[in-house]
């Protein structure tokens, strides 16, 4: 289901479904890691390692995506049809922060501690719509970022947790908990 690579498109995501991809529950590079940690199988990590590389850096570049199709085009590449960028949500901003963080502890590279805080300052402001999706004073997540110019400022129980989980496994390393901590200092 990965596809693409650096330079081609979906630049080394995994599909959900055929030839869609959608952001929510993405979990596949985050499984991927931990299964190849456990079974030994350096291919699993680096299946992961390339979503996360050339997906994720693409993803957060374009100011991510909730959704997209892929279709072959006459070179056998794949190139994007339909893409949807709302409504985003922390359901789909979680999976690029535990991905990221378990590549970093298995692999012990720093850049991807970076593409972590990248994703994690979508939760605020760093996003579409400049809102606010988690407020550190509360712990309370928002619904999401429904276009350019209105968030969704409902805060359901899976919006709080996946915002929460983000914000713990950020906190649980030392060298992200401080630029988390240089983060909210900089919001006052």
């Amino acid at each position: 289901m990965q596809q693409g690579d650096e330079l081609h498109s979906p630049y080394g995501a995994f599909l959900s479904w055929q030839n869609t991809w959608h952001a929510w529950g993405n979990s596949q590079s985050d499984a991927l890691i931990d299964a190849g940690r456990i079974l030994n199988k350096k291919e699993y990590i680096n299946a992961g390692v390339k979503e996360i590389k050339c997906f994720y850096r693409w993803l957060e570049q374009s100011g991510y995506y909730s959704g997209f199709t892929v279709v072959k085009n006459d070179n056998g590449g794949s190139v994007f049809k339909d893409t949807v960028k709302f409504s985003q949500i922390a359901y789909g901003i979680r999976p690029i922060v535990f991905s990221c963080m378990n590549a970093y502890e298995v692999l012990k590279d720093t850049s991807f501690l970076n593409i972590a805080m990248k994703g994690i300052k979508w939760f605020f402001k760093e996003n579409p719509c400049k809102e606010l999706m988690y407020d550190p004073e509360t712990g309370r997540g928002y619904d999401g970022i429904n276009s350019y110019n209105e968030g969704n400022k409902n805060s359901g129980a899976e919006s709080t947790i996946e915002s929460l989980l983000s914000v713990i496994r950020i906190e649980n390393d030392a060298n992200t908990k401080k630029l988390l901590s240089e983060l909210y200092t900089s919001m006052k």
